[in-house]
């Protein structure tokens, strides 16, 4: 997984890193940036599964970040956290034009962070999850013990069945082919 962070505040950051931290996530899946063209560079070049971003920042503002970053990756709106201290409608309105569709007020509270982000964070390690066995469940026969007979059409006479080999299956697909194996 790979978050980022986006805030030009140093301390920010750091919260940000421990509450997320306290979810889970490991300190070498979060990447920090204080500057938006440093950040949609990691994100073009190595992707991201969730981004919090600051709106009121120099250089690049947070609004200009979401829709640069929605231009170039539209699919990351849904797990696009903006974080200001400025509660002003014009504010948020602004922001929900450029794209954004969550919200974290400042000063940070932890329920509402735990609240909003682990769940977030539960589905993109779903994801992960879901993406690993696509790449591994090809290759990968599970063999289980068998402890009683095998069906009649699959008897060897020759030798008794000692354990299965079974398909894995995903969403449907059938990832392996495999038989009874028998000693």
């Amino acid at each position: 997984m790979k978050i980022v962070v986006l805030d030009d505040s140093p301390t920010i950051q750091m919260f940000i890193e421990s509450y997320l931290e306290e979810l889970g996530v490991d300190e070498n899946e979060v990447f920090a940036f204080d500057s938006g063209f440093e950040a949609l560079k990691f994100i073009k070049n190595h992707g991201a599964d969730i981004i919090f971003s600051d709106i009121n920042m120099p250089k690049m503002s947070g609004y200009d970040f979401a829709r640069k970053l929605f231009i170039m990756k539209p699919q990351l709106r849904s797990s696009f956290f903006a974080i200001s201290g400025d509660e002003s409608r014009e504010s948020y309105m602004k922001m929900k034009r450029n794209g954004a569709r969550r919200f974290i007020k400042k000063p940070i509270n932890i329920d509402h962070f735990n609240h909003f982000v682990a769940p977030e964070i539960m589905k993109r390690r779903k994801l992960e999850q879901i993406f690993y066995w696509n790449e591994v469940a090809p290759s990968t026969t599970i063999v289980w013990p068998v402890s009683q007979e095998a069906p009649s059409e699959h008897k060897n006479t020759h030798a008794p069945v000692k354990s299965v080999a079974f398909p894995i299956r995903l969403r449907g697909e059938r990832f392996t082919t495999s038989a009874f194996t028998s000693s």
